[in-house]
């Protein structure tokens, strides 16, 4: 099908051609005569150079189904959504996850690692922009309501302090990870370090140090921490509570 955006080029007919001759009529029962086609219909002319604006299908004007085509690179057609002014957000959550369920998640992990309670508000904003779709079908937003059920079921903060490079630190962080705690936020303090990379991201852990020198446990619950503990079941126990 043609394309009406795409000038045609203009099309060569016998009429006011001296070198043609008009097509001959066949009448019934009268062979055709057979005559050599002029030089020009035999080898048809060169299509004219396209013009600065080119076609939406990426052919030069005077190209068509019959002749050789010649790929031309197209200039991109703009569309309706080109006259938005803003663009439209969406909290669907199909096979996969929205962005915005995914922010809002980020967001609120965000809050439990470095106490910063900015997050946790941003993420509440974006909550209550979704809130009549996710009331009017909870099953198209599944992530976002995980990341609600998430800051809902207020998560722990547990700190494992310790020194990387002793086995018994490295078991107890491997314990604390297997673990299935479906709300908990997993902070690593590594006291072989003068300056701990935690302490400048997560301020509310520079005073938490180890006991004795041996893997100490903080489990804390919107940042009030129990009692400091050297034995894993009992943190354990603190984090099942």
């Amino acid at each position: 099908r043609p394309d009406p955006t795409c000038p045609r080029a203009p099309h060569r007919s016998w009429r006011g051609d001296p070198g043609a001759r008009p097509p001959h009529r066949i009448q019934r029962g009268t062979p055709a005569p057979q005559e050599r086609a002029p030089r020009w219909r035999r080898h048809p002319p060169p299509s004219p150079p396209a013009p600065p604006g080119l076609c939406a299908r990426g052919l030069a004007v005077g190209e068509s189904k019959g002749r050789r085509q010649t790929p031309v690179p197209s200039q991109r057609v703009p569309g309706p959504a080109d006259k938005l002014i803003v663009r439209a957000m969406t909290g669907y959550d199909g096979a996969i996850p929205s962005g915005n369920s995914i922010a809002a998640m980020n967001l609120l992990k965000l809050t439990r690692i470095t106490g910063e309670i900015k997050w946790a508000e941003m993420a509440d904003k974006t909550f209550k922009v979704f809130s009549n779709e996710i009331n009017r079908v909870p099953s198209g937003s599944t992530s976002m309501v995980t990341a609600f059920l998430f800051e809902y079921d207020q998560p722990k903060e547990i700190v494992v302090v310790g020194s990387g490079s002793d086995p018994a630190t490295q078991d107890a962080l491997i314990r604390m990870k297997t673990e299935y705690v479906p709300g908990k936020i997993l902070l690593f303090k590594d006291t072989d370090k003068l300056f701990p990379d935690l302490s400048p991201l997560a301020k509310w852990t520079a005073t938490q140090e180890t006991i004795d020198d041996k893997v100490t446990f903080y489990v804390c619950q919107d940042f009030s921490c129990k009692i400091p503990t050297t034995d894993i079941k009992q943190a354990l126990t603190f984090i099942h509570e």
